[in-house]
């Protein structure tokens, strides 16, 4: 019943959890607006990343600040990686954020004989240092079983990396369908790691775009939405 509503997604919250303003129809007493809560300034954008003719290793990279349960998918990122390691890629993926949790996946890696492949790196001091920590790494896989719209997902596309994950929330809205598996899919997930390998023009791609992606969600752009959604606010209040 509000007059207003904000959200995170382009579509897919607003049909879950319509507003007045799509139900009786929009007017100055009903209205919506959608932005991220990402703060992301243009100068922050990386450069198109270009993976030549062969990959002989890939750095896989994940974040999540809290590590709590397997909502984010770390298990399946570390049996993505112990299958890639039984089809004899070179992968490696490093992870960073803390919780209660860490012990007992870094026994499930050690389990799955590929300790010296799953790397957890703590939580980082601040966004730049992420943002540096992504871009150093050759692609983002992030398993994730529910989303509203992932920060982190946008950042890794903004540093100009190609990125797997799951169509949950509104990710569909920010990564071609062909990208999205199943959360608990490790071997999907470790099947698209081999593909792009061998194909790593497509990896080209997938940089290109996503950065295309990404410049629709710095600060300058969302901030214009912020203001329009704001001012109607106000002259509402107004009345």
């Amino acid at each position: 019943k509000s007059n207003g509503v904000s959200y995170v997604t382009q579509n897919f919250l607003q049909e879950r959890y319509p507003s007045m303003a799509r139900i009786e129809g929009a007017s100055k007493y009903r209205f919506e607006e959608y932005y991220s809560s990402i703060e992301l300034l243009e100068e922050e954008l990386g450069n198109e990343k270009h993976y030549g003719n062969s990959l002989d290793r890939i750095s896989i990279s994940h974040v999540s600040n809290t590590i709590s349960g397997n909502g984010k998918g770390h298990r399946t990122l570390i049996e993505m990686v112990s299958i890639l390691k039984k089809d004899g890629i070179n992968a490696a993926v490093k992870f960073v954020g803390d919780g209660d949790h860490v012990t007992e996946l870094r026994n499930y890696a050690k389990h799955l004989g590929v300790e010296e492949r799953v790397e957890f790196l703590g939580r980082l001091p601040e966004r730049k240092t992420v943002l540096e920590f992504i871009a150093s790494s050759d692609i983002f896989v992030y398993p994730t079983y529910s989303e509203g719209l992932p920060r982190c997902l946008i950042e890794a596309m903004a540093v100009g990396l190609p990125c797997l994950s799951t169509p949950v929330g509104g990710i569909p809205e920010l990564i071609e369908s062909k990208y999205l598996l199943s959360p608990d899919d490790s071997i999907g997930f470790a099947k698209s790691i081999e593909r792009l390998i061998a194909n790593p023009s497509e990896l080209d791609i997938m940089s290109k775009k996503n950065l295309e992606v990404a410049r629709n969600y710095t600060k300058e752009k969302l901030d214009e939405r912020r203001k329009r959604f704001y001012s109607q606010l106000r002259r509402l209040a107004e009345v």
